[in-house]
């Protein structure tokens, strides 16, 4: 399999067997097809793209179905996915860094057994201006590298 790159006259069963040999070594797989016997590879892999133009029972096992069933929207599919998981990811980080920051605030208060220095109003706008500002911002950018890793580490 890691010699060859095309398969011909391929039963549902090799091609689910295509799909776990490439898991198993280690690929994201995403496979797209249109008929009945695509369904187990498409169950199998990681990413199941329909066509349109298929069967119902295809589209219904599918993550994505291509509605105009064209494959040159793929690159930029791809492309907003990656966009989306980058920043969510960057912002999930700011969101820890706070929830952090306002636990260990609150943990340190509650020793010394003095108030605590911040009223409501004070902190949502402290949270506004060093979380919801840059977040916001942060979710616009542009950022199409390829995901890497788990999502939990990446915080981390």
């Amino acid at each position: 399999m890691r010699n060859a790159r095309i398969f011909g006259r391929v039963t549902p069963g090799q091609k689910k067997k295509i799909v776990k040999a490439l898991q198993d070594d280690g690929h994201v797989v995403a496979m797209t097809g249109d008929g009945v016997n695509d369904i187990l590879a498409l169950k199998q892999s990681d990413c199941g793209i329909a066509m349109a133009t298929g069967s119902e029972a295809t589209q219904s096992v599918a993550q994505f179905v291509l509605l105009d069933s064209n494959f040159a929207v793929l690159p930029q599919v791809v492309d907003q996915g990656r966009r989306v998981i980058n920043n969510v990811s960057r912002v999930a980080s700011l969101f820890l860094v706070k929830t952090i920051w306002s636990f260990l605030l609150s943990l340190i208060y509650a020793i010394v057994a003095f108030p605590y220095p911040f009223k409501p109003l004070e902190m949502q706008l402290l949270d506004f201006l060093g979380i919801g500002l840059p977040s916001f911002f942060l979710a616009l950018e542009a950022n199409y590298e390829i995901v890497k890793g788990d999502f939990i580490k990446k915080l981390c």
